[in-house]
């Protein structure tokens, strides 16, 4: 087998990132990744947001950059032990005396994406 595409045949339908992010599901954090170290678009999940983001406006921007942050730490370790691409990182980020279990996945095509181990 050479492709997903050889075993399972053509796509019935695809979702696309663009589609995600027009739906909610998810959430552009490009600025404020880049803020922190990303040169490419990053999203986060709507679960994502629901758990450790949304606490009202005023503390939104900071859990964000403390996201973007964390998950921009782990990716450059990854880079420096040589991780493959293409398999989720695992990450903790700690906000506001609470622990949160990330992922961040890379796409060439599409970026980053962090997520709870569930949105995966």
């Amino acid at each position: 087998m050479s492709s997903m595409m050889d075993f399972f045949g053509e796509p019935i339908s695809a979702y696309t990132r663009e589609q995600a992010l027009e739906d909610g599901v998810l959430i552009d954090v490009t600025d404020t990744a880049r803020e922190n170290g990303f040169k490419i678009p990053v999203a986060i999940t709507a679960a994502v947001w629901v758990a450790c983001v949304a606490e009202g406006d005023e503390a939104a921007a900071p859990r964000v950059r403390d996201v973007c942050w964390m998950a921009f730490l782990r990716v450059r370790a990854a880079l420096s032990n040589h991780e493959p691409e293409d398999t989720p990182k695992p990450y903790w980020v700690t906000l506001w005396r609470q622990s949160y279990h990330l992922w961040i996945m890379f796409s060439p095509y599409e970026g980053f994406t962090i997520g709870l181990p569930s949105d995966f």
